[in-house]
């Protein structure tokens, strides 16, 4: 418990120093700025105090969570829906909802919110018309090597459907250690915000789950050394244009990201292109992994805040997948013990 604390006091002194920083920039005399900082808007999304690109607000990742991860085979290199097919998904959505709905009112009936009724907690987003959320290659496609997922990097083991014998077992989300990049970026499920927050030669983005925050050093530095490996890597920005550029490396070999190794080399992309749509892009470069770099990209939508994500507070789950799968080792020990001493 004490670490948690101590955790948590020192992300709110981080915060609260870039904000701080911000502030007395924005105070200082030598500082360029305006009278008056200008609205933001589609034709001019705005600027800080100090002359960057102004990419500060609550994003969300909800309107994406219709859009397959890797495009269709059938749909071959189009980026977009065509006019039918979007309306298609219109329809497709719209029935969800109705499903929704449906599972809702049975629930509050029965009380059974399990896995049969999961519509009741989903967030079902917006139609888009991108066929995939992986943009390259072109046919929206993950160039794994071989043509497939490596088996042993297929998830973690409730995901592979095979026993869990310890919580290492279990994925970092399962066990609320932290969402990793870029997956906490791209999540869409729910509790899909993140926070961004900018002062002079600093970028920090907090994400809603785990309320995991990235510290991005604008001002040059190098990479720590290779011996570093963390859960979110090491992060370096830069401004090309009105866009931040990320360079992420010095992963660990658990925050995998569709397989990935622990040398991927991930370059991210910031854009705010109107007062309220973040486009976000990633590339991947892996080759243990990969044939080739290959890239996603989203457009996050403004949100109004975001909320606390209490992960252990009432979860049930790991405590539950262990039993079960001792559960299911008994009642197969027990089987195959019937089977060779029918008549005991």
């Amino acid at each position: 418990m004490q670490s948690g604390v101590t955790s948590s006091f020192i992300r709110l002194v981080v915060i609260g120093g870039i904000v701080f920083t911000a502030s007395l920039a924005a105070q200082s005399p030598t500082t360029k700025t305006s009278a008056r900082k200008p609205e933001v808007s589609r034709a001019n999304p705005g600027r800080t105090p100090w002359g960057n690109p102004d990419l500060q607000a609550v994003y969300s990742a909800e309107d994406f969570k219709g859009v397959p991860f890797e495009r269709p085979v059938e749909l071959g290199e189009r980026t977009y829906l065509t006019d039918e097919e979007y309306a298609k998904r219109v329809q497709e959505l719209q029935k969800q909802l109705q499903d929704d709905q449906a599972a809702t009112f049975i629930s509050r009936k029965t009380e059974d919110l399990g896995q049969g009724n999961f519509g009741y907690w989903q967030n079902r987003g917006k139609p888009q018309r991108q066929t995939s959320v992986v943009i390259d290659p072109s046919d929206g496609r993950i160039p794994y090597r071989d043509g497939k997922r490596p088996a042993e990097q297929r998830g973690p083991a409730s995901a592979r459907g095979t026993p869990i014998n310890g919580p290492e077992d279990l994925g970092l989300l399962e066990r609320c250690i932290s969402g990793g990049v870029p997956s906490a970026m791209i999540r869409n499920n729910e509790n899909n915000t993140v926070r961004i927050i900018q002062a002079p030669g600093l970028v920090a983005i907090t994400y809603e789950v785990m309320h995991d925050t990235r510290i991005i050093p604008l001002d040059g530095r190098a990479h720590v050394s290779s011996g570093i490996r963390q859960y979110f890597g090491d992060s370096r920005g830069h401004w090309e244009g009105d866009t931040l550029v990320v360079d992420v490396t010095n992963f660990n070999d658990k925050a995998k990201f569709r397989g990935s190794g622990p040398d991927m080399r991930v370059t991210e992309r910031f854009t705010r292109i109107d007062a309220d749509t973040l486009r976000y892009q990633s590339t991947m470069d892996d080759p243990a992994t990969f044939t080739r770099p290959w890239t996603v990209q989203m457009e996050l939508k403004r949100a109004s805040q975001q909320f606390e994500y209490a992960c252990h507070e009432g979860n049930y789950a790991m405590a539950n997948m262990l039993s079960g799968s001792r559960a299911e080792e008994k009642r197969s020990a027990d089987k195959t013990k019937q089977e060779r001493n029918p008549e005991q």
